[in-house]
């Protein structure tokens, strides 16, 4: 009885629909255990009568707009209670939509994408004036996106981790005027052919960590602040020839470089 009062107090709430699909394969596909999970959500957020939050993390699938509904829903209750740090992750079979609310709290400091899902359209007018740390994992932006509505929407951004793992690599372009660590982990050979270039944008940039495979051209690299780089670049027989001027140019300046065995 007196963890009903307690609850109301935590901070911190870390959703995930797998621990209500174990042990059982294909019961994500039951209506009744997907609606167990949301009546679970439901209820714990409105036990919790819209007190404080400092961190909101969620991982569930998604099969239809029903799906999205409901996890919008939840965001944004997350984001008018103020919260810090968010982390979402789906897996979705169709396009994830979400809430204009999250591309305009004022509050969050950290903030989590993935996995291997397609997001729409994000809202033009995106306003995090309070968000530091933003890691990508495997989302297939709408084109220019990333480096064209969402991050100059971030004025204080520091951290930006990109992660793509067997699903397509975009942006091909990461432009930021504040970002000072930068960490590119692309491992998508298949994708390499097509995607030509690569660009770094970023002056203020003392950190670097990328992770590639060599591509034809880095047409534009501007990282004149770079301290310290760790390069691990590879090489595939997609990419006739690769060419590594421009990125070695562009980062002619840095103090301390790092190259990994496949970079040699």
């Amino acid at each position: 009885k007196k963890w009903r009062y307690v609850f109301a107090l935590v901070h911190n709430l870390d959703f995930d629909d797998s621990e209500f699909l174990q042990p059982e394969e294909g019961k994500e596909h039951r209506v009744e255990i997907r609606e167990s999970f949301r009546t679970f959500v439901d209820r714990t957020l409105a036990l919790q009568s819209g007190s404080p939050l400092r961190k909101f993390s969620l991982r569930c699938l998604i099969f239809e707009d029903s799906d999205m509904a409901h996890a919008g829903r939840w965001i944004c209750n997350a984001v008018e209670r103020g919260v810090l740090e968010m982390d979402l992750n789906f897996g979705a079979c169709l396009a994830v939509f979400l809430p204009c609310e999250l591309f305009t709290s004022k509050t969050l400091v950290e903030l989590t994408l993935g996995t291997k899902i397609s997001l729409d359209k994000i809202p033009t007018d995106v306003s995090l004036p309070a968000l530091k740390s933003l890691s990508i994992y495997s989302i297939f932006f709408t084109y220019k996106d990333l480096c064209y509505v969402l991050l100059p929407g971030c004025p204080v951004l520091e951290e930006l981790y990109v992660h793509h793992e067997d699903y397509e690599a975009i942006p091909f372009c990461i432009s930021s005027r504040t970002i000072k660590k930068l960490s590119v982990y692309y491992d998508t050979e298949s994708e390499c052919d097509y995607m030509g270039g690569m660009s770094f944008d970023a002056p203020n940039l003392v950190f670097l960590k990328y992770r590639d495979y060599a591509l034809a051209e880095y047409a534009h690299v501007n990282l004149g602040s770079l301290v310290e780089a760790r390069l691990d670049i590879h090489y595939s027989k997609r990419v006739r020839r690769p060419d590594l001027t421009g990125l070695i140019i562009g980062m002619s300046n840095v103090e301390t470089l790092h190259l990994s065995p496949a970079s040699a």
